[in-house]
């Protein structure tokens, strides 16, 4: 409805442009006062240029009249003629007074101005009728009884009826003009309260408690309003919100859900022929029984509850059951506050028993969660399309790389860290029972929620490499081994072996050629030659040997793995070398895993497997079972007596203590004396300060470094500190050795009254009295270093508190400013109306795909490192002879099985089979991806200029053994010699990049690649170009809001 006002009032959002449009135009002919529309033409210029130009004209230029000057008076608007200012000369403008002078404004004039003669004439900003929103805008409330409570509009209404009722009657009485003029401004006020009830100068609107009334303004603007609260966001359904809790035995893409909440969160599931047991079985249950359903929805729309009725409900086709979150359900889960894109994950629930989610601890890092007391958010997806979007887009193992810093947001943490790094340690033997242990923890490709590997578990030339299957093989002590297969094996109370199972007598082996065997084994298809291979029980094809076991490091006398041997059974096959570490075909060959390898640190092993797509979660997972498992065995606590140093290095302590004592004390006397000179850029005071702290900072790192020689590598706490798994060398100075130095705002403990505490003399400078803490905690403080040690510690907490509401304004502050900005089809970034850039990044990558490779001594950022690549294909050997590459450590493995020809690289993958006498190859321009996902076609591998390869049946490529690379396939071709050779090849994969860093990079390496035979030159130039297109940025990647978030959550991060 609407109420029709009895006087004209201004719409208060309006004051500013009302009195702009009244000092352009002429009070008395309407007109713009120093611009003529006729003779000059219609400029759409805007109100503003017209205001410049006539805001300083005191005559109108068409009817000469004297023009008056405006001023705003509250509500109101007063004008009068410049000089005569007294009180006689003003005369107040209304509603009616501004509406009739707006109202004879030209059309042309209203289109110059910058009005729309049909939507926006200026004398609409003056109010003559008001709206009134219907009741949903103001709701009323039952209150006890038979009151009702109204809204605030609805009481805000009420008075602007009273109150131009009464003006009305006053009108038609004849009342004096100042009895008009009051309730005429009162209607103005109400009116204007209505629209906004925080206008400055202005008394607020209040309610009969005293509580300002909410106005439409208050009801659309701020972080409450709206807009931010009802549209941009807003409360959901289909949401839990929980504590978390760590659990070391679950999925990095997992999260435990509770019981209680998996019966209450549905997902819609329509029945079909393939479902349609299943939804009768989970209709059944119910919904007080897990897993089961809360509704079914039939074809006719008609919705059944099933906590009534259950027993006769017939599922069709078509019907919809809202069933319960089962294991394997993708829900989004997430954190507040929400700082960049890695704080809402796709994960698979897991229904568990208790109250709280469940969580990975490596996955806490890109929430940045913790367990002391954090709640997570979990949205359950209601239909099969954000099921899909949420499980390619937002998955934990495809946002494990960020474009940040380029770098993981992932990497193993806390006992999962120093564990691993006391399990590599040189030295580190298991024990072959507690080995088995740790082996049947690794994640295999047949648990559940993992696909099928890519890799292969054993290589009779590693040594100690993992078996797949049987193998008479002659190349090392690795194929057929046992580990005495159906024999419980244990330890009896010496430590020694013994025999659990009765049923079988204990063997005792002979060596007799070579061969160490008590059983024949009668697979047909098996090499006789075996040798070194151990075993008990027959091995037939209907009882095959047991598959994934790994070799014993030492034989004899006991059977002991190695450290490195388990953490090398949770590797894909991957080459990796950092520091001391050394990685080949997925074997630690040396080195000490810590944090620089399997941390978030650029170029660690975590950020190599990533970039390949190694299954990086299934490398999580094994390892941190592993570790968990050798943890248990080998146990890693800490105790007060790891703090406990030696007397000599407590001696070193306290000699490096007195010692800065004593500088400082001789400081201080050439200060009293004068003699002390300034340094550079400094006045006497802040050399006196900087020199003092220079001096009490090497007391606490000489002591530091004192105590930490003293403590040994054997030390818990030093151990922790090598791994990077918490502390460092200065937690274990402050620990052991001296707290050092308390600061308060970058200084030393200030002087208030000439002292900093009761306990010290007036003006005295020593260490003591300004805050230096020369005891450690393992020692214990003294009153007045406790008192400093509390004032610095409350520094960090205010500071704390201040930066999150700082940080997270300028985060929102830069995600509106740029989150228009988006990659444009032909790869430029676009906001709405500008080009920011004509290629992303100068070079159209996204970052979180690159990696950092050194070009002549300077560091680049390009898709993939050549080195890597090469080594995947040649194994580092090439055969310079032939051109063909031999690897000498890696051999493909050709087995004929049940009259079946395959021919399959180290990954198990890409076979060439003869099945029925047929030869099927894949094709060359389709290159897997490399975790069987997300599989791209690569067209015209060659260039265009040049023919493209035929796809011909070739019989000879049943033989290749040799080259293969993981995840890409053999070219199924014949390559005439006359149109495609080595040259071409290498011309085209040279040329195929407009980025001439990615050029020139090849170029350098074009020796490298003429070594190799032209098959392998084409499936390594394949693999190149996947890699460069997978690194190229995705058209519609919001980057201005990516942008936004690595700064803002980067500054979150980051202390004063």
């Amino acid at each position: 409805g609407h109420i029709e006002l009895t006087r004209p009032v201004f719409h208060v959002g309006y004051m500013n442009k009302i009195k702009k449009l009244l000092e352009t135009v002429c009070f008395y002919c309407s007109r713009i006062k120093a611009y003529d529309v006729h003779k000059e033409g219609v400029h759409r210029q805007g109100l503003s240029y017209f205001w410049g130009l006539c805001k300083g004209k005191t005559q109108c230029m068409h009817c000469q009249s004297k023009q008056p000057l405006i001023k705003r008076d509250g509500l109101s608007l007063i004008a009068f003629i410049r000089g005569e200012d007294n009180t006689e000369g003003k005369v107040i403008l209304n509603g009616e007074r501004v509406h009739t002078v707006f109202k004879r404004i030209s059309t042309e004039e209203c289109e110059a101005l910058g009005f729309d003669e049909q939507y926006a004439r200026p004398e609409w900003m003056i109010i003559s009728v008001l709206n009134v929103p219907p009741p949903a805008v103001r709701p009323s409330v039952v209150l006890e009884g038979m009151l009702r409570g109204e809204d605030d509009l609805t009481h805000k209404l009420a008075d602007i009826v009273k109150a131009n009722a009464n003006l009305a009657k006053y009108e038609r009485e004849g009342a004096p003009g100042h009895i008009i003029r009051d309730y005429e401004s009162l209607l103005q006020y109400h009116v204007a309260t209505l629209m906004d009830n925080n206008i400055p100068g202005l008394p607020q609107s209040l309610q009969k408690s005293g509580r300002p009334l909410k106005s439409l303004s208050a009801r659309l603007k701020g972080k409450e309003g709206r807009v931010r609260g009802n549209l941009m966001g807003k409360r959901v359904d289909s949401s839990a919100r929980s504590v978390i809790s760590p659990d070391s035995n679950i999925s990095l893409c997992e999260v435990g859900v509770p019981e209680q909440i998996a019966r209450i969160h549905t997902f819609p599931e329509h029945v079909t022929a393939f479902n349609k047991a299943r939804l009768e079985a989970l209709v059944r249950n119910g919904p007080n029984k897990w897993p089961g359903a809360n509704f079914v929805t039939r074809e006719d729309g008609q919705r059944i509850d099933l906590r009534f009725n259950r027993n006769s409900i017939l599922l069709t086709e078509g019907c919809v059951v809202e069933r319960h979150m089962t294991a394997g359900d993708v829900v989004l889960f997430n954190r507040q506050p929400s700082l960049h894109k890695m704080s809402m994950m796709a994960h698979r629930a897991r229904v568990m028993k208790g109250k709280t989610f469940r969580l990975n601890l490596s996955v806490t890092s890109p929430y940045n969660a913790d367990f002391d007391g954090d709640e997570m958010n979990l949205h359950m997806p209601q239909n099969h399309n954000t099921r899909a979007e949420l499980e390619n887009i937002c998955g934990v193992d495809r946002n494990v790389l960020s474009c940040q810093g380029n770098k993981p947001v992932m990497g193993i943490v806390q006992d999962s860290l120093v564990g691993v790094r006391k399990m590599t340690d040189d030295g580190v033997f298991i024990e072959w029972y507690e080995g088995q242990h740790l082996l049947y923890k690794v994640v295999g490709s047949d648990d559940r929620g993992y696909g099928n590997d890519d890799r292969v578990y054993g290589n009779g030339n590693d040594g100690w490499g993992r078996v797949d299957g049987y193998s008479g093989d002659d190349r090392g002590y690795g194929y057929g081994y046992s580990g005495e297969d159906n024999i419980n094996k244990g330890k009896d109370s010496n430590g020694i072996l013994i025999n659990y199972d009765t049923t079988h007598s204990t063997n005792t082996y002979t060596i007799n050629s070579n061969i160490i065997n008590t059983n024949p084994i009668t697979n047909t298809n098996t090499n006789t030659n075996t040798i070194n291979t151990i075993n008990t029980n027959p091995i037939t094809n209907a009882n095959p040997p047991p598959t994934n076991t790994v070799r014993p490091a030492v034989l004899r006398p006991r059977r002991l793995f190695t450290g490195k041997q388990m953490f090398s059974c949770t590797l894909p096959c991957i080459n990796y070398e950092r520091g001391d570490v050394l990685i080949k075909h997925g074997i630690l060959i040396k080195g000490c895993i810590d944090k620089k390898v399997v941390g978030t640190s650029q170029g660690s092993l975590v950020h190599v497997l990533a970039l390949e797509n190694k299954h990086i979660v299934r490398f999580f997972d094994s390892l941190q079972r592993v570790v968990n498992g050798y943890l248990l065995q080998a146990g890693f606590t800490m105790g007060v007596g790891d703090t406990i140093a030696d007397e000599c290095t407590l001696r070193d302590v306290m000699e490096g203590i007195r010692a800065s004592k004593q500088e400082v004390r001789a400081l201080i006397a050439d200060a009293r004396s004068g003699t002390l000179r300034r340094m550079p850029g400094m006045n006497l005071r802040e050399t006196f300060e900087s020199r003092i702290s220079q001096a009490l900072n090497r007391a606490r790192d000489v002591s530091g470094s004192s105590a930490n020689a003293g403590l040994g590598t054997a030390n818990n706490v030093r151990m922790m500190v090598m791994a990077g798994s918490k502390g460092s060398l200065i937690n274990i100075s402050q620990m052991t050795a001296c707290v050092g130095q308390q600061n308060v705002e970058g200084h030393r403990i200030a002087f208030s009254n000439q002292r900093t505490l009761p306990h010290f003399h007036k003006d005295d400078d020593r260490p003591a009295s300004r805050g230096f803490v020369e005891n450690s905690y393992l020692a214990g403080l003294r009153a007045h270093e406790f008192f400093f040690h509390a004032m610095g510690g409350r520094e960090g907490l205010i500071d704390t508190a201040v930066k999150t509401a700082e940080t997270g304004y300028i985060q929102r502050r830069l995600i509106k400013s740029m989150e228009n900005c988006q990659i444009a089809f032909n790869g430029s970034v676009r906001s709405e109306r500008d080009v920011v850039s004509f290629l992303y990044g100068d070079d159209g990558f996204d970052g979180g795909r690159v990696e950092r490779v050194e070009i002549c001594g300077r560091d680049y950022y390009l898709p993939f490192n050549f080195e890597r690549v090469y080594n995947e294909f040649t194994g580092g050997v090439v055969d310079k002879g032939e051109g063909k590459v031999s690897n000498i450590d890696r051999e493909d493995r050709v087995s004929n099985i049940d009259g079946e020809d395959r021919v399959s690289n180290i990954d198990g993958e890409d076979r060439v089979s003869n099945i029925d006498g047929e030869d099927r190859v894949s094709s060359i321009d389709r290159v897997s991806s490399i975790d069987g996902e997300d599989r791209i076609n690569i067209r015209n591998t060659l260039s265009p200029n040049n023919p493209s390869l035929t796809t011909n049946h070739n019989p000879s490529l049943t033989t290749i053994t040799n080259t293969t690379i993981p995840n890409t396939t053999i070219p199924n071709t014949t390559i005439p010699n006359t149109t495609i050779n080595k040259n071409t090849v290498l011309k085209d994969l040279l040329t195929f990049s407009p980025n001439r860093v990615l050029s020139f990079y090849l170029k350098l390496k074009a020796d490298k690649l003429r070594l190799l035979d032209l098959k392998t030159l084409i499936r390594m130039s394949n693999v190149i170009r996947e890699k460069y297109y997978r690194a190229l940025v995705c058209p519609g990647e919001m980057v201005g809001t990516l942008a936004s978030q690595s700064i803002g959550e980067h500054a979150t991060q980051m202390t004063r």
